[in-house]
């Protein structure tokens, strides 16, 4: 299944997370983002203490601990240094994920609402193909980023260059092999 949409700003990309949450039932949640305020640590927190998250993943933009120096212990104490990995990062997507469900949601949104409400997009799917694609993005951070807000950006640099450049070689033709990327390769070549 799959549902795209445009919204007037109604509800963030938090507030979506928690509506597919809703109806897959407690679940393994990745959210990754550019940003992270303090309030959507805290609904997230609520979330992992009520049990609706099981886990929580985040990906956010290296730049978050010199634009919010503030917020970085509270993120911390939240979700633990071994659940955050910093790259250099736009891209907005979750991964709602338990035994029966595979959901992922690619949007323009940021995790919280906008004070200045505007057209976002949103594309959610419930395919484990796409939803693999981005999980394997994810796991190739966890191995290749050290854990937590506090990383050099040396080190940051040489995991952006090795997983979208030599070491993402491999996982790529695997992907043009099977999975989403040869169905994508083979509609292309129709």
């Amino acid at each position: 299944m799959r549902v795209i949409g445009l919204t007037k700003g109604q509800f963030s990309l938090l507030d979506m997370v928690q509506a597919v949450q809703a109806q897959t039932g407690p679940a393994d949640v990745t959210v990754s983002t550019w940003t992270i305020a303090e309030s959507d640590s805290k609904r997230v927190a609520e979330f992992l203490a009520g049990g609706s998250f099981r886990s929580f993943t985040l990906v956010i933009d290296r730049s978050f601990p010199s634009r919010y120096p503030q917020y970085c212990a509270g993120v911390l104490e939240i979700f633990g240094a071994e659940a955050i990995r910093m790259t250099r990062t736009h891209a907005k997507f979750a991964l709602i994920g338990n035994d029966d469900w595979r959901i992922s949601v690619r949007t323009s949104m940021n995790l919280n609402l906008n004070p200045n409400p505007r057209c976002e997009q949103f594309e959610l799917d419930d395919d484990p193909e796409i939803y693999r694609f981005f999980e394997e993005y994810v796991g190739e951070l966890m191995v290749a980023v050290p854990a937590g807000l506090d990383v050099d950006g040396g080190t940051l640099h040489a995991e952006f260059k090795a997983i979208f450049a030599g070491e993402a070689v491999a996982a790529r033709e695997r992907q043009e092999q099977e999975g989403f990327t040869a169905q994508l390769n083979r509609w292309l070549d129709e």
